[in-house]
């Protein structure tokens, strides 16, 4: 008879045969990249969580995959964004699912912000304004008010559309010069993983259980995210 495993990595005691260590002892733990940051800005140019640097020449009119989790999903879309071939992003969608209604938050480069909750079939639209607080979907909110920005250095208070989540993520934008969105993202305290599943995306990726800062070898993040940059359309 087998008695309770002293260890992920010993087997259990008192055991005629080897028996493999619980799914549990393979999770990572419930802090996995607690109180990191990253960024997407310009042409894009990304940050990871471990403070990786690197570039993702996506497909113009193309949305991607910025940060995927449990009941939360940031997409956005790149586009060119002047003469010269420059990109950014032009647009973005943040959705949140909940147990009785989905809501998703859409932010255009020319700085309009739009709510739509849906529950039961029947979508409702709200244009949010300034200086009021909308709950969404699983417990998150969002807002315009001071964060933090200020392009690469993220230390720069200045007003953004702010999407809170139930998990910690914090999610901020601003218009740069009516042309394209930049966008900073900070993980809670309790980590990444508190909902019991790891996030992905061009920068979800990065928030993960090493420290490690990854190298990319090209301007589509090879050497940073886990997929071809494909994957993430």
């Amino acid at each position: 008879m087998c008695i309770k495993k002293t260890g992920c990595n010993q087997p259990p005691k008192n055991c005629n045969v080897d028996k493999p260590a619980s799914p549990k002892c393979n999770k990572p733990n419930k802090n996995v990249a607690a109180s990191e940051y990253g960024y997407l800005t310009g042409d894009p140019h990304l940050k990871g969580g471990d403070g990786e640097l690197y570039d993702f020449n996506g497909n113009p009119g193309t949305s991607y995959s910025i940060l995927k989790d449990k009941n939360l999903d940031y997409k956005a879309k790149i586009d060119l964004v002047d003469p010269w071939g420059n990109k950014g992003v032009v647009e973005s969608s943040i959705e949140l699912a909940g147990k009785f209604r989905t809501s998703t938050v859409s932010f255009n480069k020319d700085g309009k912000a739009v709510l739509v909750n849906e529950r039961k079939g029947v979508k409702t639209e709200t244009v949010i304004q300034r200086g009021k607080t909308y709950r969404l979907a699983d417990g998150a909110t969002v807002s315009f008010g001071q964060a933090l920005g200020g392009g690469q250095d993220g230390k720069q208070l200045e007003e953004r559309l702010i999407v809170t989540t139930r998990e910690g993520y914090i999610i901020t934008q601003v218009v740069r010069n009516g042309s394209y969105i930049d966008s900073n993202i900070e993980t809670g305290k309790k980590g990444v993983y508190s909902d019991g599943v790891m996030p992905s995306g061009l920068i979800g990726d990065t928030f993960d259980t090493g420290s490690d800062k990854r190298i990319a070898s090209d301007d589509q993040g090879t050497g940073v995210l886990n997929k071809p940059l494909s994957f993430y359309s």
